[in-house]
């Protein structure tokens, strides 16, 4: 999944937000033309995506970060 976000992004880079916690669920800030965008998706690798507490946590304080305009 992180090759699929490097290949959409700009410059194919992106920062990963708490990468060690809740692996199922990728959460990580990147630019998409030009502008900071916010990316969560679920990482089929690691327990067939599938959401557990420590993702629901992830997801959630991602959400409670809000982005700068």
């Amino acid at each position: 999944m992180g090759q699929i976000i490097s290949e959409i992004v700009d410059h194919h880079q992106f920062f990963a937000y708490k990468p060690m916690y809740g692996q199922a669920l990728i959460t990580a800030l990147a630019r998409l033309t030009g502008r900071v965008i916010s990316i969560i998706a679920n990482q089929p690798n690691r327990y067939a995506g599938a959401a557990g507490p420590k993702e629901c946590d992830k997801a959630v304080d991602r959400g409670k970060n809000k982005l700068p305009t």
